[in-house]
């Protein structure tokens, strides 16, 4: 009976143990791309930054990205999102674009995240799709910094 007890709490710390490895793989500071494949003719690419904080029951945070040519925009993540066992990822935002007007919309990513064995130079790797709707409006990836 002693050997159960103590093999069930070894089992529970392990699990303890990589949950907060997952919330230390998402929280804090990436850098992100998005390419736009809705457009035919050109696939353009904006670039930016994305902050995020991963705690037991939400992801927050917020993207923002910018232009030479003077497009701006900043997202709010939404309540909802999640990152599963499979480093699999999911969240909303809630967008303000802005350059001559202001136009807001709602997006959804959805993605993987490789862990640094994977990928090679030893940094986190997000990647993935993002939607309006039901709409695919282009690809995402991001690197942790």
């Amino acid at each position: 009976m002693k050997n159960t007890l103590h093999l069930f709490l070894i089992l529970i710390l392990i699990l303890f143990s990589c949950a907060k490895d997952d919330l230390a793989i998402v929280t804090g500071t990436w850098e992100i791309t998005f390419v736009i494949t809705t457009d035919i003719q050109e696939s353009p690419t904006y670039s930016g930054e994305m902050t995020l904080f991963h705690d037991y029951s939400k992801i927050t945070g917020n993207i923002e990205i910018s232009d030479d040519l003077g497009f701006n925009a900043y997202a709010e993540l939404l309540p909802g999102g999640f990152v599963d066992h499979n480093n699999e990822i999911s969240f909303e935002t809630y967008v303000w674009l802005v350059n001559d007007s202001v136009t807001t919309l709602t997006l959804t990513y959805s993605g993987t995240i490789t862990p640094p064995s994977k990928t090679g130079p030893g940094y986190y790797i997000m990647s993935g799709i993002f939607n309006s709707g039901e709409r695919k409006i282009g690809d995402w990836s991001a690197e942790k910094r």
